[in-house]
């Protein structure tokens, strides 16, 4: 199948499920400068079990599926920190509230992990845990830190402005399909008036879409400037994320967020919940059993954190089975947070970043890749980057300059080359003065 489409959005259909499709996104400028990409991305709208969540694009696995009843449900996928390239270590542990129902089968919680994207997973443990709670309380937690957080219906704010003064709090106030999409540089700002300093938490929807690999600062103005209280990281599906700002709470009265992002983003809803903490039981449900789709337990490899991993790739699944933990008191509500940690690797696809400088005068040009947008594995060494000018000239490194014999318009392609064999390609067109 192949499809042409001219506009700043498309939608595509019907797609099969589970199948690999490529996308060429090109961007074309006045001034002859365009910016090419690929995409590759599988579908999973139509798949036995639904798709949780809604919203979210190719990449970022692999994903997690509860049996919600009737089928495994795609609820969101884990270890989204996997695609920051300048993380501490290897390894990222991740904390999920999931968002699809989980329903007790054949006396034990049952949850697929799915691989079905293009990464190479590698996981290291997998936990779950039962959180007890009154039933008008929600449970949020802090996808890094693990930090348990309730909170109750959140009150929009009193205003909300983005960088070009323009109101866009109406889109903000529901998760009701209307939203506010911003990109690279854009923000908003949020006006929640006077909030006491004992318990203030934002409560945010939002989609970070998972191709651009971004994150949003979330920063309070402490009465002299902007300080930065907490950072979210992208999922591919929406989904309700909490961020306790209690300790950021101005003294003066008023607080004022601001929610800025690294590039493209899309917010569903924002609101502050200001209710008191709520008791919480907390109980780990044991791992009875792991059995990958290639007919091994591999329970064993997942009970610690010790760098033995189960891997997946494209395809494959682990089916989770864990104990049903004591309900201490049966008017209680259950959630459930899923504790994982592992990292994945993008298996078939090469990338260089759009971080890419060409200074020109007269028929001389300077161009630099910056390294960090290149180096797209986070652990895979670059062993070469060549620069292909079409007038037949091939230069070598992260910065070269090059004088082109007359002035036009002229292309180069930039190679980089992993030392696993991958290689990443892209071409730009330029103009060199006269």
């Amino acid at each position: 199948m192949k499809t042409t489409v001219t506009d700043t959005s498309a939608t595509v259909s019907p797609l099969s499920c589970g199948t690999s499709y490529n996308f060429k996104v090109r961007l074309t400028y006045t001034d002859l400068r365009y910016y090419e990409t690929n995409v590759r991305t599988t579908s999973t709208d139509s798949c036995s079990g639904g798709g949780g969540g809604g919203g979210g694009g190719g990449g970022g696995s692999p994903f997690i599926a509860p049996w919600s009843g009737s089928a495994y449900e795609n609820d969101n996928n884990i270890i989204p920190l996997s695609d920051v390239y300048d993380r501490d270590s290897l390894d990222v542990v991740d904390y999920y509230r999931l968002n699809v129902p989980l329903v007790p089968k054949d006396g034990h919680y049952s949850l697929k992990l799915l691989e079905f994207e293009e990464e190479h997973s590698y996981i290291d443990s997998i936990a779950l845990w039962a959180v007890d709670h009154d039933p008008d309380v929600k449970v949020g937690v802090h996808p890094q830190m693990g930090e348990l957080i309730t909170y109750e219906e959140s009150e929009p704010p009193e205003s909300a402005v983005d960088n070009y003064g323009r109101d866009v709090l109406a889109p903000l106030l529901a998760w009701d399909g209307t939203t506010f999409e911003g990109w690279r540089g854009d923000w908003v700002e949020l006006d929640f008036g006077a909030v006491s300093k004992d318990s203030a938490r934002l409560v945010i929807v939002a989609d970070i879409p998972p191709v651009i690999k971004t994150r949003i600062y979330i920063e309070v103005w402490n009465g002299t400037g902007w300080e930065l209280a907490d950072t979210m990281h992208h999922r591919m599906n929406f989904a309700e994320d909490v961020i306790d700002l209690s300790d950021h709470v101005p003294a003066q009265e008023g607080l004022y967020v601001r929610l800025r992002a690294a590039s493209h983003f899309v917010l569903e809803q924002v609101g502050l919940d200001t209710s008191p903490p709520a008791d919480l039981s907390v109980q780990e449900a044991g791992l009875r059993s792991a059995i990958h789709s290639s007919g091994e337990d591999v329970s064993a490899l997942l009970s610690d954190r010790d760098a033995s991993y189960a891997e997946l790739v494209p395809g494959q699944e682990i089916l989770l089975e864990f104990e049903i933990p004591a309900i201490q008191d049966p008017d209680m509500k259950r959630s459930f947070v899923l504790v994982s940690q592992g990292h994945y690797q993008h298996k078939r696809q090469a990338y260089v970043g759009e971080d890419l400088q060409i200074m020109g005068q007269n028929v001389q040009i300077s161009a630099t890749l910056a390294e960090e947008t290149a180096v797209y594995y986070w652990d895979v060494t670059i062993t070469s980057i060549t620069w292909q000018m079409d007038d037949g000239t091939v230069l070598q490194g992260l910065s070269v300059t090059h004088t082109y014999k007359e002035a036009g318009e002229y292309s180069l392609v930039i190679e980089v080359q992993y030392e696993d064999g991958r290689i990443a390609t892209k071409e730009r067109r330029i103009i060199v003065g006269g």
